[in-house]
């Protein structure tokens, strides 16, 4: 399947939303885009939509990497209890379900043993993985870095918005 037809499959904001929770790790962008997205796909807003669980996961890094442990934490175990259901979604998204959920329960712990932040990278299947990737370099973008946690904007963005 050719890099466009593989991308075609997933809604335009999902797609934004896994590029820039990949590369530039700006968190609160990730949040606004499934924010949007939710609300275009969900008109009785479920608070348990799969976009609800995945956009805590990237407010809990954003949280997380600012050294909020608390935020962190509530948000990680909101997302856990949110996705552990959510199977089929998760897996029509092209993220592999069990990898996902475990990546999680990892995070978790790290936030609630006080470790340092790391930049997670969420388990996507092999082939949405590597369109994703192909789309990056096409684009200079660096797919899967690591957060600058020295850029003062992205750290505390809500500060600046």
């Amino acid at each position: 399947m050719k890099l466009n037809e593989q991308l075609a499959n997933y809604p335009s904001e999902y797609l934004a939303f896994l590029v820039e929770f990949h590369t530039s790790r700006d968190y609160f962008r990730c949040h606004d885009l499934l924010e949007e997205l939710w609300r275009d796909v969900s008109l009785s807003l479920e608070k348990d939509h799969v976009y609800v669980g995945l956009l805590q996961v990237a407010v809990a890094m954003y949280h997380w990497r600012r050294d909020n442990v608390r935020g962190g934490q509530l948000l990680i175990e909101g997302s856990i209890e949110k996705l552990q259901g959510k199977r089929e979604q998760l897996e029509a998204l092209g993220i592999q379900f069990h990898e996902c959920i475990a990546l999680l329960h990892h995070l978790a712990a790290a936030i609630e043993s006080g470790l340092a932040y790391e930049s997670p990278n969420i388990p996507l299947t092999l082939e949405l993985n590597e369109a994703l990737r192909l789309s990056c370099e096409e684009r200079n973008q660096c797919w899967q870095t690591p957060s600058n946690t020295a850029d003062e904007y992205l750290v505390h963005r809500h500060l600046y918005k």
